[in-house]
């Protein structure tokens, strides 16, 4: 189990499966049974420092984590398969929070809207 203390902590949609994330340096992640309290899976990515945020997508196969590493790195994590999907320089923000956004596989259109931080409409205009 941990050696560290747990910083980050995130519910699997099964409502049974709990991921945690150590703080400080080479941070552990471990999916654990909450019901049992037995590990699943331990790993360790490419953070070098904290693990700050911890979500899993809404089909429960992939582990998204953020560090407070220097490029506050992002990992996406097929925790069941064992490899890293993706993995990416976050900014020079402390992330605090992750969540996994769905959107349709096979979506076209014409204009697209993205919003910014802060609210405001940062493309696409039109009416939508």
């Amino acid at each position: 189990a941990h050696k560290q203390e747990v910083n980050s902590i995130a519910v699997h949609p099964d409502g049974r499966t709990v991921a945690s994330g150590e703080a400080g340096l080479d941070p552990m992640i471990y999916v654990w049974n909450s019901s049992t309290m037995r590990p699943l899976r331990s790993f360790q990515l490419s953070h070098q420092y904290t693990v700050t945020s911890l979500t899993f997508s809404m089909d429960g196969r992939l582990l998204a984590s953020a560090s407070d590493d220097d490029d506050k790195t992002v990992t996406v994590y097929d925790w069941f398969a064992r490899r890293v999907v993706c993995s990416s320089e976050g900014g020079g923000e402390r992330i605090e929070s992750l969540l996994f956004v769905p959107t349709p596989m096979n979506h076209h259109s014409k204009k697209q809207r993205t919003t910014n931080s802060g609210g405001k409409d940062a493309g696409g205009g039109g009416d939508g």
